[in-house]
Order: structure tokens, then sequence, then C-alpha cells
């Protein structure tokens, strides 16, 4: 699925309203909210096409990337939602979520729906994945609760459910 821009969104609310918009997009979604490790230089000059390491801090939040910072991505897959069916996300085509980041593995994480909750698990990926700063073990199903901070290789994105993502785009006044 491709990513949106936050700020369109507020606008599609706005003009729409929130039946409508839930409507389109039922899916919880990821948001870009900015870098949270800096990459191993010495790697990142060998591996072209491939995954950068990264030592994480996510203690410190540093710099912005205009290119993934308030970007939104739903976390569907085309059809119909279905009980434990693996939603992937990486960084190449083939996945249903892509992330077009070295830091992010190809095939980095996937998400399921699984007994009326969402279950992250990291699919062996080279940074890990980490939630609410807890380094998950690889392929080890964990709860994603609704507000979580999510870490894919040096970025880090906030978990939303759709009703509560409509907090984050019409904050109250």
């Amino acid at each position: 699925m491709a990513s949106h821009d936050i700020a369109q969104l507020a606008l599609e609310l706005e003009a729409d309203g929130e039946a409508s918009f839930l409507v389109r997009h039922s899916s919880p979604v990821l948001v870009g909210q900015g870098v949270v490790g800096q990459l191993e230089e010495e790697q990142s000059k060998k591996r072209r096409g491939r995954t950068i390491g990264v030592s994480m801090s996510l203690d410190e939040l540093a710099a912005q990337p205009v290119s993934l910072k308030n970007r939104v991505w739903e976390i569907r897959r085309d059809g119909p939602r279905a009980e434990g069916v693996p939603i992937s996300v990486g960084r190449v085509a083939g996945n249903d979520v892509v992330i077009p980041e070295y830091s992010v593995s190809e095939h980095h994480c996937a998400f399921r729906w699984h007994k009326s909750r969402w279950m992250l698990s990291d699919l062996g990926s080279m940074n890990g994945t980490v939630l609410d700063s807890q380094r998950l073990e690889p392929f080890s199903q964990v709860a994603v609760p609704d507000g979580a901070l999510v870490a894919l290789g040096r970025y880090q994105f906030r978990f939303w459910l759709p009703k509560s993502f409509l907090g984050v785009l019409s904050p109250p006044r």
C-alpha cells in the first residue's frame, strides 16, 4: 500500500466527515514519527541495495526526515481482512506495506489480526523491530496496543487504530 500525507488525510476527514472517512480508512495505521538511530557508516558504503545496519537509541529522537515524518501507512492488504493472515511490512515491492528506507529489511515484520487484537512479529530483520522500547524476539508474536511506538530500522512510527487516528487528525480545540 502507498503512504499518505497526514495533512491530506486531515483535509479528507474534514471534508467528508467521520463516518465516510472510516468507511474508506477502516484499517489501523503507522504514522512516521522520525529517526531513532544512526546508520553505521561503514556498512552503508558496502551494502548498496541491501539492508543497512543501524545502532538504535530510543531515548534520543534525532532529526526528522521529511520523507517519512507524518507519512501514514495503512496496515492492510487488498481484499477482506482474514483472521491470522499476515500483513507484511518491508522495503521491497511484494510486501503489503512498503516503507522505502534502507534500514528497513526487505521483509521486516508482519501484523496479524488474531482473536480480536492486532499482533506484531519481527521476520528476522537485520535491525529488529521494537515495540514501546522492547525489542521483539524474531518470529515471536506480541499484541500491539493502540498508540504504541513501533521502530523499524532507524525509523519510529506510531500505531493507531482507526477511531483513535481520527483524534490525531482532528485534535480537540
